[in-house]
């Protein structure tokens, strides 16, 4: 299997369930402002055997927090549980016991596998946290 292959199309990163999230690398006018999670250097199996960088992942976000515990997890926390979903369909809801309105839990976790961050059932070589500030138009 070639690990460059690119789970990408013209304006995003495409899930396996069909999904298309904003690229790690692509300018995103809709993106709002905040704390993100970028995953690039994507392969498809743990073990490909890599002859180029590998593809550029989704951007993730936007976060209240990214915590990384024991290099075997990263621990997220978006700031809407509602764009967490966007990213995690399987994610649980909550329930605000004040109202009683029920929303997707804002947490969620990657695993970490042979130093590889997993997601959507690929394996991403390299991620960054960095700030989205949106753009003046």
């Amino acid at each position: 299997m070639n690990a460059a292959v690119q789970p990408a199309q013209s304006g995003g990163f495409i899930c396996r369930d069909g999904r298309c999230l904003t690229l790690y690398g692509e300018r995103d006018a809709n993106l709002p402002a905040g704390l993100y999670l970028g995953l690039f250097h994507g392969r498809d199996a743990a073990d490909a055997d890599m002859d180029d960088w590998g593809f550029a992942g989704p951007v993730i976000g936007p976060l209240n927090y990214v915590h990384t515990t024991y290099a075997s997890e990263v621990k997220l926390r978006f700031i809407d549980g509602r764009r967490a979903a966007l990213y995690f369909p399987d994610t649980g809801d909550i329930t605000n016991l004040t109202t009683g309105e029920r929303t997707p839990c804002p947490e969620a976790v990657l695993s970490i596998a042979q130093d590889l961050l997993v997601f959507d059932g690929r394996y991403f070589g390299d991620w960054t946290v960095f700030y989205h500030k949106e753009q003046v138009q």
